[in-house]
């Protein structure tokens, strides 16, 4: 990630934070800093002239329409079911992670910025999250490079891990999922910045189409490299390489943020 990115994202975070919530991430003198760098690289930046916070608080909540329907996923039961859906789809590799046990959302992008966060719902409609969701850990407010923004969706989980799930709730009166749910939906924000998000799925557009990505592996690597967390994941020649790995690797993963399922995507 390019400083100018990195300025970007920070101006942006720290102008919601001061607008939404009240409760500034970073003083006066801190916040000018910044859009001093940003001015001394990138002279007449659109972050520096936008005035205010980055979307009005009075949408969070209000129901949206995904641009990007989000559907379900199939599912096996069984280690032998897995084998052969992988026999069966004439699986080459496979591109395999973990799945968070959180809640599913999307967030758009146009020319960079984010402009709206939407909660999964139905698949088709679901409730505008975007005044929570610019404080979410791991969700950048702008993704790009440099020089071009990026126009698209990102499909993520929003977790709430084990760390922050202990720091808010000591006697862990509710379960970690129930709990990031209802802090996801909060009408006051209060804290959203617990929440961390992990990318699962993009679709980029250019000139007004999709791009085309011939691997899972391939579309990673993009949503990598644009900055944002991924879910533990590795790529496989046979299903029975990603049983092994699954089983030697599940009981950490539980550990680290309750993630216990696992995604399988055809890897080519």
């Amino acid at each position: 990630m390019s400083r100018v990115t990195t300025l970007r994202n920070l101006i942006l975070k720290a102008k919601h934070a001061y607008y939404y919530s009240g409760t500034p991430v970073m003083s006066d003198a801190e916040y000018d800093a910044l859009e001093d760098e940003l001015r001394l690289l990138a002279p007449g930046d659109p972050v520096l002239a936008l005035v205010g916070s980055p979307v009005p608080p009075d949408t969070m909540l209000t129901k949206a329409r995904h641009a990007m329907p989000m559907g379900s996923q199939s599912k096996v039961n069984s280690e032998d079911e897995f084998r052969t859906w992988c026999a069966r789809s004439r699986i080459e590799a496979i591109h395999a992670s973990l799945k968070g046990d959180g809640a599913s959302a999307a967030a758009y992008y146009r020319e960079g910025r984010l402009v709206q966060a939407i909660s999964r719902g139905d698949g088709t409609v679901g409730e505008d999250i975007t005044a929570n969701a610019l404080r979410f850990k791991g969700l950048p407010a702008w993704v790009g490079t440099q020089d071009k923004g990026f126009t698209g969706a990102v499909r993520f989980e929003v977790i709430l891990t084990v760390a922050d799930w202990t720091a808010i709730d000591p006697a862990r009166s509710k379960n970690p999922r129930n709990a990031g749910n209802g802090i996801m939906g909060r009408k006051n924000g209060h804290q959203s910045d617990c929440l961390t998000i992990f990318a699962f799925d993009l679709d980029e557009t250019l000139d007004g189409r999709s791009v085309a990505f011939s691997t899972e592996t391939d579309k990673t690597r993009a949503w990598q490299n644009f900055g944002f967390n991924l879910m533990p994941h590795a790529r496989f020649e046979q299903a029975d390489d990603a049983v092994a790995y699954f089983r030697a690797d599940r009981g950490h993963a539980r550990h680290i943020a309750h993630l216990d399922r696992w995604r399988g995507d055809e890897g080519r």
